[in-house]
């Protein structure tokens, strides 16, 4: 550790400390560059974003629309911890006015300035996170004297997040495992309850390796894993779960953070450290005096966790049936269907894909089965756009399962009166068309204060329906469905998910056809140092999923290849964003960690920046707290086992409930 002493616009000649790792860091988030710039600059007040921070406020706004607060927070908490990271060389980045050395407050401050400076709900949300991950006291005040006059109505989440605590918490270990996992719960305002995870690895000396939040209750968790760890056979884990007293807790993980604060060491995985602000602050709302690590004991007694229950039926769930039963006959033989087997649908009783079918019935009643199964695009577009967001309510989670199960129905209705290929290609591409348009319309902000009022008024009047039929999934968090959810995620959804291929990727030479003769050099001088890495530390599958990938570049924006860029830093980003997500790249073991990656291609830092630019290229989302690569071409036929394995598991619980 090393003293140094840095300007900030939060005061002058302030010595802190500055962690070696600082040094390493990239220079971090180009959201968090483009507001340095004078012009970048709004005039306090202005309801108008200007063009560089846009992009940022709509990334804000889709994020606080989600239903679930850990979406929103750890996309804040990644705006934090880049800034603190310290700053570092990029690429192809415009810089529009440098960026403060050493990072920290001097890094946040253009940041928290822009927000203040622009006053619409999503920088008032931004600000209210702000204020909970932060470290700068006089940042804070700032961030306090502006909301003080700021009058958009927030989440009730949001709105208390300050009163937020840490409720729970539990200590969770395998045998033969050199680590542990300390479970933290915690309940939102408004009684939703939540869980952060902390995966101390104490074969690194312990460390804080990985951290990451999980949308459900910590009972529901802990029943989770209760349940896994009771069962029998071959690779059946076996753990064991301590509960802990809150301060304990605290010092376990505090001293594994303070450990990986100090250690020049990073693992980077999908979640860590990312979610390090978040974990500062979920331990400030817990009591100190634990004793650490060192005088922890073995824990031997173990928390019996009953069982959900799941016996109760939903109001929406009840909903729903009603609707199915003016087709009872056309539903049951589509829920037994290849095609929707296929699609790894949930049509049991309570499933959200079973409320996603019930809403494809919207005023339907006056067709008889024939013409009901003779779907067109302008039905689907009617459907989507003027009478489902006119006549149900719905929460985040049925909305996304909507436009996915129309699309499998739409498909086999059409296949059972006998439809031509083109016919059914044309309504399911109405479906891609429309279906994220109905998605933004039915969970905006609006959307979502009409149906708690509408939930509101129900209750008090008495009626579980109220004015407006509400239709949401279960309140109590589905694990097989999580689980299934997260591996669809990593292929593009669960259709892909379910038709996943197994066979390992050829040997696959390069695809030129897509590329111009006029950027023929910088594409093969990006190819070439790929093709050699692949070859002497991985394997032919990686090397054909990395030269997939860079084709997918070129083909979705060309342009890339004209500009003045490194091409070394774009093929380091190449074999960084394909080797994270198959796991070979920042996890240690047998891969290559990130360090590894910019030393071979001569890159000075961290080359993420060039990586969000490429992402852009082939369609994902730059800025995504996930690695994902949404195509399952890209992932080696490992990482496509490992995807079907939690597929699987995840089926077999489904089909295991109740």
């Amino acid at each position: 550790m090393r003293a140094k002493t840095h300007r900030t616009a939060y005061g002058i000649g302030r010595t802190r400390h500055v962690s070696r790792r600082a040094g390493k860091r990239g220079r971090g988030d180009a959201r968090l560059r483009i507001v340095h710039g004078g012009a970048a600059q709004p005039k306090r007040g202005t309801t108008v974003p200007g063009d560089a921070i846009q992009p940022m406020v709509v990334d804000l706004r889709r994020r606080l629309r989600d239903d679930n607060p850990w979406s929103f927070l750890a996309f804040v908490s990644t705006l934090v911890e880049v800034a603190e990271s310290g700053p570092g060389p990029a690429d192809d980045i415009p810089d529009t006015g440098g960026w403060p050395e050493g990072g920290g407050a001097a890094a946040l401050a253009p940041v928290v300035e822009s927000f203040i400076g622009i006053d619409l709900a999503e920088t008032t949300a931004a600000l209210n996170a702000l204020a909970v991950l932060v470290r700068d006291a006089e940042m804070v005040g700032d961030i306090d004297a502006e909301l003080a006059h700021r009058r958009q109505p927030m989440p009730l989440w949001l709105r208390d997040l300050r009163d937020t605590r840490v409720t729970k918490a539990h200590l969770m270990a395998a045998d033969g495992d050199r680590g542990a996992n300390v479970v933290l719960g915690l309940d939102w305002s408004g009684g939703h309850g939540a869980t952060f995870l902390v995966y101390v690895d104490h074969a690194r000396g312990t460390v804080v390796r990985d951290a990451f939040p999980v949308p459900a209750p910590i009972e529901e968790v802990l029943s989770r894993l209760d349940d896994t760890a009771g069962q029998e056979g071959p690779g059946a884990p076996d753990f064991d779960i301590e509960e802990l007293d809150l301060a304990e807790a605290r010092s376990l993980v505090e001293e594994a953070l303070d450990e990986s604060d100090e250690e020049d060491w990073d693992p980077e995985s999908d979640t860590w450290p990312a979610s390090r602000p978040i974990l500062r602050w979920l331990l400030q709302t817990m009591p100190e005096g634990g004793l650490g690590w060192a005088e922890h004991e073995d824990f031997e007694d173990f928390e019996d966790f009953d069982d959900l229950d799941t016996d109760s039926r939903s109001v929406s769930s009840r909903l729903a049936e009603e609707l199915l039963s003016s087709r009872r006959e056309l539903v049951d033989r589509f829920a037994a269907s290849p095609e929707a087997t296929a699609a790894g649908l949930d049509l049991r009783p309570d499933g959200t894909d079973r409320m996603a079918l019930a809403l494809t019935l919207c005023a339907s009643e006056s067709m008889n089965d024939k013409a009901f199964l003779k779907w067109s695009p302008e039905r689907v577009e009617l459907l989507l756009f003027g009478l489902l967001p006119r006549t149900t309510l719905v929460d985040r989670t049925v909305a996304k399962r909507v436009p996915q199960l129309l699309k499998v129905f739409a498909a086999w209705c059409l296949a059972e009166v006998g439809a031509s290929p083109k016919q059914i290609a044309a309504v399911r591409d109405a479906v891609d068309r429309s279906g994220p348009d109905y998605i933004a319309i039915v969970t905006s902000f609006e959307a979502t204060r009409l149906r708690q009022a509408v939930q509101d008024y129900a209750a008090l009047l008495g009626d579980p329906v109220g004015i407006l039929p509400v239709m949401e999934s279960q309140s109590d968090f589905a694990w097989a469905e999580f689980m299934i959810d997260r591996a669809a995620e990593q292929v593009g959804g669960r259709e892909a998910l379910s038709a996943l291929d197994l066979e390992p990727l050829p040997d696959e030479e390069f695809d030129w056809s897509t590329v111009p003769s006029d950027i023929h050099g910088p594409v093969s001088e990006t190819l070439q140092p790929i093709d050699e890495l692949a070859t002497e530390r991985f394997d032919v599958e990686f090397r054909t999923a990395c030269r997939r990938f860079l084709a997918a570049v070129v083909a979705g924006d060309p342009g890339l290849f004209r500009r003045r860029g490194s091409t070394a830093s774009a093929a380091a980003a190449i074999v960084w964003l394909v080797g994270r997500f198959n796991g070979v790249v920042a996890r240690g073991g047998d891969g290559m960690l990130a360090g590894e990656v910019w030393t071979y291609f001569g890159v000075t830092a961290s080359a993420s920046s060039r990586a969000q630019v490429l992402r852009r290229a082939v369609g994902l989302d730059p800025y995504a707290l996930t690695d994902s690569l949404e195509h399952p071409e890209w992932l080696t036929s490992a990482n496509r086992q490992d995807l079907a394995r939690r597929r699987d598991e995840g089926l077999a619980l489904r089909a295991a409930q109740p």
